[in-house]
């Protein structure tokens, strides 16, 4: 069940090989505002987003999703001026992070994304086609997995975006393909991605 909140906080990490790291523990905790945990787990990638000009994240419009063994936020950023939606064809942009405290599995590529916070980067990649790039605390990229959805053509020159807004769908019975691992669509304006995680037996 989607969980939005509003606050926040701050904080540094040291862990074990596939275990979540120590600036995600508040995404665990139940009793700790969503806002102020995702400001601790985004913590690491803000020099990186400061490199991409990114004005900050909007961590007061965060969803944070319990499922399986662990919790999966995500949340979009602050736009400092509103931007043409025609110039999201011609470069990539910054749209948000997310952070998960579990692995994910994109369910088109099969590529396994670690517990960790990451930059979510939407990526132009000819006519109507778009990926998310997914890039870590030193703006390297980590996976790169298909954006799905859209519009079904280029919006005209005038269009503007003020906010970039964010959704979430878990376990669309008409999108299921393995009944034993939850699936997880992350949205970002338009475009959603896909990512499994196995149910907890």
């Amino acid at each position: 069940m989607p969980i939005r909140a509003r606050e926040r906080g701050g904080r540094s990490v040291t862990r074990r090989p596939g275990s979540a790291p120590n600036y995600l523990r508040g995404l665990a905790e139940t009793e700790t505002s969503l806002a102020a945990a995702l400001s601790e787990a985004v913590r690491p990638l803000r020099p990186a987003l400061r490199r991409l000009k990114v004005h900050d994240i909007d961590v007061g419009t965060a969803i944070l999703s319990r499922v399986g063994g662990g919790g999966i936020a995500h949340a979009g950023v602050r736009l400092k001026r509103p931007i043409r939606e025609l110039d999201l064809y011609r470069r990539p942009h910054v749209l948000g992070c997310m952070a998960t405290t579990q692995p994910l599995e994109d369910r088109v590529t099969e590529a396994v994304l670690s517990p960790g916070a990451y930059v979510v980067q939407l990526r132009p990649v000819g006519g109507l086609d778009f990926a998310f790039d997914l890039l870590g605390a030193k703006g390297q990229r980590v996976i790169s997995v298909p954006a799905h959805g859209g519009p079904s053509q280029k919006p005209g020159g005038g269009t503007t975006i003020k906010i970039f807004g964010i959704d979430i769908e878990i376990n669309n019975s008409d999108k299921i393909l393995n009944p034993s691992k939850h699936l997880v669509c992350l949205s970002f304006l338009h475009w959603s991605t896909c990512f499994t995680v196995p149910m907890r037996k």
